[in-house]
């Protein structure tokens, strides 16, 4: 049988299988009593077994079968889950992950299989000791999670065997797809039936008769085309969780190495987000982690001495915020001095002393982010030579998406990370400003309201529009875009924000509401403020779409900075 046509079937499977094993693994740390999940993680281990087998990686097949000798005896309570237990079956895993790569690039991956074989069966074999105590990895539990894996949990010579660019879709989404695809092909049958009558029409009725025939395939046609790219669009979205779950392994591993205990929560795993974005969420998230495990959390030590609990806490979140994602990384440990950051960027002549002390101390935090900068005067194995932040803004960046840094000594710090919940379709609201035609995404926009020059004021040189008896900040397109209008020429402000904070957009005219694909501008319009990309409309017309939550940012606080 030629079973390379199922190879990559394999992979993606297996992939998946193993990061669900991963999260049980980690789960049962502290509950030794949990008999279902470890149940859960035989199972697992048993299919893969057979799977593997059949591909021909008796290694990866050997792995699984040991594996579930040592669930074996744990469920009959003979071995006692810890955390040599644990770590163990954490190097099966990064073990097996490494097997799947190396089988890809032609390797076989028997030394290190053969190894964490017999260390298996030493386990095994003694489990009958009154004395038994599972030997650690290679002595230590966090010498071999760092030998078995890098910050991505793979081996550096390695690479990710789960399909990135493998989208798993269920099976009624496809069908609804199939079908939907049917009748497309029926509408165009129905135009050719329209077509055949065109060339027989020999009164005003039967013109009258085509008519309604068009409008009702163009109708027809209309909503197929919407509900086939909704369709596709919900096909690349995946949950948030998808990032997190690594992030925990992440955690637990750094936990190890640097000897503080760590709790991890996450909140908001179900929110949902482009594939395409939550690809490249986890580097930015890994050195935001790796940053706060090793400069923000304290020693034990450090912790008792401060009066703070033992266990501290890493909080992972995802809030859903219009058309936006805001994702947090929340620590309880020292929090970020303002004044030893103002110290250093005076040391390397990014601003003087004068100015430095005029920083707002959100705006010296930000000061992380610049190339190279760094508070230690010596580099450690997770962080320290100033890189780390400056990637996690290049990432973001490539992402449309803004990060903010929020402290407060003693309590711990926040990075905040706000990206589009999506990189391909947003549905906005063709307005006409000027002599262009704009796009606003409509998820921002809370109402639309009559223009009225009566509503009109300068607060600080700066228009405002009264709206239900509260003055609100009205964007200055011209200064931002150069788009020039005439306020006689207006008909109607669109009003966006939130519960917080809202502006007011006056446009001369309200065209339509649709679906629109984003293509965004590149990097020679990067520096390009005020747009989040470019709009492709029905007939191929171009419309550049307004990025409604800088303007919000912006104006909202009262004003534009250039």
């Amino acid at each position: 049988m030629n079973i390379e046509k199922y190879h990559q079937i394999f992979v993606d499977e297996t992939s998946e299988e193993l990061n669900k094993l991963e999260n049980l693994i980690l789960c049962i740390r502290d509950v030794t009593s949990d008999l279902e999940s470890v149940n859960s993680i035989f199972r697992l281990f048993h299919r893969m077994k057979s799977s593997s087998a059949m591909m021909g990686l008796n290694n990866f097949s050997e792995l699984s079968h040991r594996a579930e000798d040592l669930l074996s005896l744990i469920n009959k309570g003979i071995v006692t889950v810890d955390e040599s237990i644990v770590t163990m079956l954490l190097s099966v895993i990064d073990t097996m992950r490494n097997l799947i790569t190396e089988d890809e690039n032609g390797g076989t991956g028997r030394h290190k299989a053969e190894e964490l074989l017999a260390k298996l069966d030493n386990i095994c074999k003694e489990a009958d000791s009154p004395a038994f105590h599972p030997e650690p990895v290679s002595g230590s539990p966090e010498k071999e999670i760092l030998k078995v894996q890098n910050d991505t949990g793979l081996e550096k010579t390695g690479k990710m065997p789960v399909g990135l660019n493998i989208i798993r879709i269920d099976e009624a989404d496809l069908n609804d797809l199939i079908d939907m695809a049917g009748e497309l092909t029926s509408t165009v049958s129905d135009m050719d039936r329209v077509a055949s009558f065109l060339d027989r029409i020999s009164s005003l009725k039967d013109i009258e008769i085509a008519k309604t025939n068009i409008l009702s395939i163009k109708h027809k046609a209309e909503k197929l085309s919407l509900n086939i790219h909704t369709q596709l669009l919900n096909s690349k979205m995946v949950p948030a969780g998808e990032v997190f779950e690594r992030l925990k392994r992440v955690i637990h591993d750094l936990s190890i190495k640097t000897g503080k205990c760590i709790q991890v929560l996450i909140t908001g795993a179900d929110i949902e987000l482009d594939r395409a974005v939550v690809d490249k969420l986890f580097n930015p998230l890994l050195h935001i982690i790796r940053n706060a495990v090793d400069h923000g959390i304290e020693t034990d030590a450090e912790r008792e001495k401060a009066g703070k609990s033992p266990v501290s806490s890493v909080n992972i979140s995802a809030t859903l915020q219009g058309h936006y994602v805001d994702i947090e990384v929340e620590d309880d440990g020292r929090g970020i001095e303002p004044d030893i950051i103002r110290k250093e960027i005076v040391r390397r002549g990014i601003h003087d002393n004068d100015t430095a002390n005029k920083l707002t101390d959100r705006d010296v935090l930000n000061c992380l982010l610049l190339p190279g900068f760094s508070t230690r005067t010596e580099a450690t194995e997770l962080s320290g030579r100033g890189m780390g932040l400056d990637i996690v803004r290049e990432n973001v960046s490539e992402l449309k998406g803004t990060i903010d840094i929020s402290s407060v000594k003693g309590n711990g710090s926040t990075f905040k990370i706000t990206i589009p919940q999506t990189l391909s379709i947003i549905r906005c609201l063709q307005v006409l400003v000027g002599n262009q035609i704009f796009s606003i995404p409509s998820e921002s926009i809370l109402e639309i309201t009559p223009f009225s020059k009566d509503s009109l004021m300068l607060v600080s040189g700066m228009p405002v529009m009264l709206y239900r008896g509260s003055p609100i900040s009205m964007p200055d397109l011209n200064k931002v875009l150069n788009i020039r209008s005439d306020t006689d020429s207006m008909t109607a402000c669109i009003i966006c924000g939130n519960s917080q904070s809202k502006i007011a957009i006056p446009v001369k005219s309200i065209a339509v509401e649709q679906d629109i694909l984003i293509k965004h501008l590149g990097q020679v319009f990067s520096n390009v403020k005020g747009i989040l990309g470019a709009g492709i409309l029905s007939g191929g017309r171009m419309s550049l779409i307004l990025d409604t939550d800088f303007f919000l940012k912006q104006y909202a606080a009262g004003g534009y900075d250039d």
